[in-house]
């Protein structure tokens, strides 16, 4: 899937601002396995690091320790990009830019998610303040037309939207008379 995705220009329209860390729930491709990428501003552009998940090849008691001691995110790519810095398919960056897409187009839901209680109460005890996390979730419930929306339908036949969201598929019926097939040719 990600060898399809066409060369995109990185600009500060797809990617987010600030600094960011974005996990996804399983790895993004099957050359790179990327599990996770951050991003940090810089004045020209980024510093993008992305991350393996530690344990698929190991055997599962070494797993937990290893975890425990070092954490279970082990940078495999870093790199600093530039601003119209253009990613294709067979970079890296191809399934975080990818998904920086689809985060752009509004395709996503934005949800505050609390920290699990053992991070929070260490960050109390460094009397540091508890991260703020943000879960994006793709593809979201479908919404409901707005009062406003289903008035101006009303009146102009049309309403306005003001995000994009997922359709399936149709097909488009064409006339195939003798006529037509003598026209087209065989395959």
């Amino acid at each position: 899937m990600l060898a399809d995705l066409p060369d995109t220009a990185l600009t500060d329209r797809i990617v987010p601002p600030g600094s960011g860390l974005l996990a996804w729930s399983t790895p993004v491709d099957g050359w790179h396995r990327l599990a996770a990428a951050s991003w940090t501003p810089r004045p020209d552009g980024w510093h993008v690091i992305c991350y393996g998940s530690l344990g698929p090849d190991l055997p599962a008691d070494a797993v937990e320790t290893i975890r425990h001691q070092i954490g279970w995110l082990l940078p495999v790519h870093a790199r600093h990009v530039t601003r119209d810095h253009v990613v294709n398919g067979d970079n890296p960056l191809a399934g975080l830019t990818a998904t920086w897409l689809i985060i752009a187009q509004q395709l996503t839901r934005d949800e505050a998610t609390p920290a699990d209680p053992p991070i929070r109460r260490a960050c109390a005890q460094a009397r540091r303040p508890t991260p703020e996390i943000r879960t994006l979730r793709i593809k979201g419930p479908a919404a409901r037309p707005k009062p406003s929306a289903v008035s101006e339908l009303a009146c102009s036949g049309r309403a306005t939207l003001d995000h994009r969201y997922w359709v399936s598929g149709h097909e488009r019926n064409q006339e195939m008379s003798p006529a037509r097939q003598a026209e087209t040719p065989a395959l």
